[in-house]
């Protein structure tokens, strides 16, 4: 007989930080606020608690984008073993945005400003372990990914906080860019205001009635739905909140996730940054497979990321 998974969320508190994260529900950040102000920088979806999780997923490819919004709650989520819009890898369809956040995952450590959580994937031959700690002023978080399969599996990977528009309000998103560009078609093409298909200069991109600063957040709900794609030259990512007198620095991990991938929504129903590093660029499998950023893991492989965040 199995053990039940407990399903009760976990509080870390220091001086810096108040979280809450739930393990049960696909090892979910619901809240990461700034303990000095009450800053919070996750949104969190004001729609009624989704369903619990479950091991019986619900099936890949298309359709799952549907059955991701029956449980997205908002907060910060791990995508893996594939980020984004679906399409195949290794013969298989994928998940939208991957398994990790549709499982219930099994607390296996906890220290007294820190938790370990473990999972299984259903479809793909991973083990995860992720580790919550606040430590040094940082939210840190660090994943481990094995191959526990017979065969080399492929991943993609990506981490998803939706940063709450409200807190940052009239502040600007800092960061160093490569390269950017809008992908093609918009995703809601009459809420969009960038023009898809587009190459711009961060932070100024093409917009259907002109130029639009990408680095700057909307003092109040513009009703923009919208995609740009970023390929990191540095991996700081500074969110300023004036209204609290604060910045988020957020740290990548530009080894395995180079990319980012900025989703906004700001609207009545969203009101929220999605600030996604990703391992490959644009926002679908499809995409990884053209630029060829599909990575390969090989039986007993692992891999290992931090993404850290602080603030100041």
């Amino acid at each position: 007989m199995t053990e039940p998974i407990d399903t009760a969320d976990v509080v870390l508190a220091d001086e810096d930080w108040r979280v809450t994260l739930a393990p049960a529900d696909g090892m979910l950040i619901r809240e990461a606020s700034d303990a000095r102000t009450g800053a919070a920088a996750l949104w969190r979806c004001p729609a009624p608690a989704p369903p619990a999780r479950s091991r019986a997923l619900p099936p890949p490819g298309p359709q799952s984008l549907d059955s991701f919004w029956d449980i997205f709650a908002g907060g910060w989520f791990p995508m893996f073993p594939a980020a984004g819009f679906t399409g195949e890898l290794d013969g298989a369809p994928t998940t939208f945005h991957g398994e990790l956040n549709r499982l219930p995952w099994e607390v296996v450590e906890r220290g007294p400003s820190w938790i370990a959580a473990r999972v299984e994937t259903v479809r793909a031959p991973f083990a995860v372990v992720r580790r919550v700690a606040l430590e040094g002023g940082e939210l840190r978080v660090e994943t481990a990914v094995e191959n526990t399969g017979p065969a080399p599996a492929s991943y993609m990977y990506g981490e998803h906080p939706c940063l709450w528009r409200t807190t940052f309000a009239g502040g600007r998103l800092l960061l160093d860019a490569a390269r950017a560009w809008v992908p093609a078609p918009s995703f809601t093409p009459e809420r969009a205001i960038l023009r898809p298909g587009e190459r711009f200069d961060w932070p100024t991109a093409a917009g259907h009635a002109g130029p639009v600063d990408l680095s700057l957040v909307p003092a109040q709900p513009d009703g923009r739905r919208d995609h740009a794609c970023v390929e990191l030259a540095d991996p700081s990512i500074r969110v300023t909140a004036p209204r609290f007198g604060r910045e988020l620095t957020i740290e990548v991990d530009l080894a395995a996730t180079p990319y980012l991938l900025l989703s906004s929504g700001f609207d009545d129903e969203w009101d929220m940054l999605a600030v996604e590093p990703i391992s490959a660029p644009g926002r679908s499998v499809d995409d990884a497979l053209e630029a060829g950023c599909v990575r390969t893991l090989a039986p007993g492989a692992r891999m290992r990321t931090a993404i850290a965040l602080r603030w100041s």
